[in-house]
């Protein structure tokens, strides 16, 4: 073997290398940067249930895959749900936002504390393209609060994606399956 093709195998092996470790180091850069947003948003003192003025229970469909070709390949896809505070003066309490799979199966619970999210701001929570616990049938269950009257959040998850030139994106909203008034 000459040395062009030794360099040429050592380059794509490589590259093969850094692209495995790319995806694993894209699922735990979401993964911290998910922490860090709910964080920020954790409010340190115990939430009164006695104070609730109004509330929903939200499902929201996710795609973190699609099937395309011949139904037999999948698509992996980035989904971030957005929970929007579209109410100019009342805050909104996150309580629950759990991800289950395609089974129903409960993948994730993110909250260990109730979240606040101020008027007009947006709280965001990304699923990596890699990581694919969730299927071709994932999805959020959202609990929000208020303890006053407010308009109610826009629940919605977006999923893209990009390779070789072509890019899909998509929205999905969220449905409501309980409302929780005192």
């Amino acid at each position: 073997m000459n040395v062009k093709v030794i360099s040429a195998v050592i380059l794509l092996s490589l590259i093969c290398i850094s692209c495995g470790d790319s995806q694993v180091s894209t699922v735990e850069f979401f993964n911290k940067k998910n922490s860090l947003n709910i964080k920020s948003h954790e409010i340190e003192k115990p939430f009164n249930e006695s104070d609730i003025a109004e509330g929903e229970i939200v499902y929201v469909p996710v795609y973190s895959s699609v099937y395309f070709k011949d139904s037999t390949s999948l698509y992996n896809l980035t989904a971030t749900l957005n929970i929007r505070n579209i109410d100019r003066t009342g805050d909104l309490y996150l309580q629950e936002i759990d991800y289950y799979n395609s089974k129903g199966e409960l993948v994730k619970k993110f909250l260990t504390k109730n979240l606040r999210v101020k008027p007009l701001e947006t709280f965001d929570l990304v699923i990596s393209e890699n990581d694919t616990t969730g299927g071709t049938g994932a999805s959020f269950i959202v609990r929000w609060v208020s303890k006053s009257s407010i308009q109610n959040p826009i629940v919605e998850a977006v999923m893209i994606s990009t390779r070789q030139g072509v890019g899909l994106s998509f929205i999905t909203n969220g449905k409501v399956i309980q409302t929780l008034k005192k």
